[in-house]
């Protein structure tokens, strides 16, 4: 009968752990969202310069893990999602620039950029979630980038000029403005990535210029 009664509490505990794993492989650990919580909360702070608030944590087993709803202490009525991603460089992704950008916080910089390019036509900049690969070779990918579509957003710049057509004089006065906008990202706290994006009819003469979140310029380099 003793050795019953031991059985069965074995079986029990086994079954126990069983219930358990299968739970934590769809809603992830206690522990594991107490840490990501905190960690999110870390990464927004030093991103951003503000103090956030995160709401329940979840876990997504059919991407990257752990995610939430955040919103900060400056715009507490802002809510946006911040992830787990192995596709950015810090380890996280946030769409709070896309939600920031279609409030009147954004209205600056909205009228910075156009003080900058103003032949932008406004409905030809936006900050959205950028799906779909604009190629060419002078072109660099998202990947190179590392950009997370699912969870990250960028401030995209159409502008539908020739940037081959331009003279060395009039591309530097382009550079000089994109350098002046990479710098106003990081000290207005906005860090998005930025891609400015020349469209032409004519394959070989798309070009984009890219700002990263860090405020670093990148491009493919002219030959």
């Amino acid at each position: 009968m003793k050795a019953g009664k031991i059985l069965v509490y074995i079986v029990s505990f086994v079954f126990l752990l069983v219930v358990f794993f299968v739970y934590t492989q769809f809603n992830g650990t206690p522990w594991g969202k107490s840490e990501q919580k905190k960690a999110m909360i870390s990464y927004l702070s030093e991103k951003y310069q503000d103090d956030f608030t995160i709401r329940k944590v979840r876990y997504n087993p059919l991407g990257s893990g752990y995610y939430a709803v955040a919103s900060s202490e400056q715009n507490p009525n802002l809510n946006f999602e911040v992830a787990v991603s192995p596709d950015t460089e810090n380890g996280y992704a946030d769409l709070y620039p896309a939600v920031l950008w279609d409030s009147p916080v954004a209205d600056p910089l909205k009228n910075y950029i156009l003080e900058l390019f103003p032949d932008l036509v406004q409905s030809r900049f936006t900050v959205d979630r950028q799906l779909e690969e604009d190629v060419g070779p002078n072109i660099p990918t998202y990947q190179s980038l590392h950009y997370d579509a699912g969870y990250q957003s960028v401030l995209m710049i159409v502008l539908k000029e020739d940037w081959f057509g331009k003279t060395e004089k009039e591309q530097a006065a382009v550079y000089e403005n994109i350098e002046k906008l990479a710098a106003y990202l990081q000290t207005s706290h906005f860090p998005v990535l930025t891609r400015i994006y020349y469209d032409t009819e004519d394959y070989t003469n798309r070009k984009a210029i890219f700002i990263t979140e860090s405020g670093n310029i990148v491009e493919v380099p002219q030959k």
